[in-house]
């Protein structure tokens, strides 16, 4: 395991904007309303991407994707909880994330072909969130069905792809997003690399320390040490991040035990600042540690 002390990288801010000009549309790591699809379609397709709802096993997944035509490798995303409590005991109503941070990282990366996967009932009309029960953004947000469903979308994906295409998946998560990574990592045997940023790996750990309700219907990613050892991974965590300490990470990377896991600190960064101020360039260089191991 690699650790690393790194300082905050000079201009950042807690919300920082790229505005696209012809768009007239803002890619923002700070909102304060959750944009609705038509939203998310519009700024994707600034970008050059492209925007679909589609039906991944049990539910309804929102992904955005670019360049799934190329022979290039796919890197996907995966998006974090999102607005799943109001207050500590009560359950939002619409965990659509108002800070969709998988998402504007996703967005900003340069690489040819890129993906995106919103979370279960994240992004859905009234009538379809009516259907899709509370505990899928509380008790049973990491659930066999629900890496049943995002492991369809990214099988939707791959099935987009030309047929000579069989480069392995890199995958990178936030927050929750990033358990979802590592759980989907540890069952696929396609993926190259893993990358997390402020990502709550070990739940056991992480619920038991902040007096959390425990996760017992949801796996866990510490839990997936034979799957996981083997895999090349970064994890990237924030030293003033109080909703998922550091310590959580590091007690992932102890209990999987592989060697080839980094646990990267980030000196002044707290959950959700200021991971755009160091992306894609951070991504852009693990990418070069992995072609040069290989």
């Amino acid at each position: 395991m690699i650790t690393r002390i790194l300082e905050r990288p000079r201009h950042s801010s807690w919300c920082r904007a790229f505005v696209i000009v012809f768009a007239a549309t803002i890619l923002s790591s700070c909102r304060l309303i959750a944009l609705d699809r038509a939203a998310v379609s519009e700024l994707a397709d600034a970008r050059g991407f492209q925007a679909r709802q589609i039906q991944a096993g049990d539910f309804k997944l929102l992904v955005l994707y670019r360049g799934l035509e190329t022979d290039s490798r796919l890197t996907v995303y995966f998006e974090g909880d999102g607005f799943a409590f109001r207050r500590k005991t009560l359950p939002s109503k619409d965990p659509t994330p108002k800070n969709p941070l998988a998402m504007d990282l996703a967005l900003s990366d340069d690489s040819a072909a890129i993906a995106y996967i919103a979370r279960p009932c994240q992004y859905l009309d009234d009538k379809d969130l009516e259907l899709c029960s509370a505990r899928y953004w509380t008790t049973h947000r990491y659930a066999e069905e629900v890496l049943d469903s995002i492991s369809h979308a990214v099988d939707w994906l791959l099935a987009q792809r030309p047929a000579t295409s069989h480069q392995p998946l890199d995958l990178v998560g936030y927050s929750g997003g990033g358990a979802i990574a590592a759980l989907l990592a540890a069952r696929r045997d396609d993926v190259r690399s893993l990358v997390t940023l402020s990502a709550n790996l070990d739940l056991d750990r992480w619920t038991s320390e902040l007096e959390l309700t425990p996760f017992i219907y949801s796996l866990n990613p510490a839990d997936q040490g034979d799957e996981l050892r083997t895999l090349r991974q970064l994890h990237l965590v924030g030293d003033d991040d109080d909703r998922v300490p550091p310590y959580v990470a590091e007690s992932y990377a102890r209990q999987v035990a592989g060697e080839h896991i980094q646990v990267e600190h980030h000196a002044d960064f707290d959950h959700s600042c200021c991971w755009l101020d160091l992306w894609p360039a951070r991504l852009n260089s693990f990418r070069d540690e992995l072609a040069v191991a290989q």
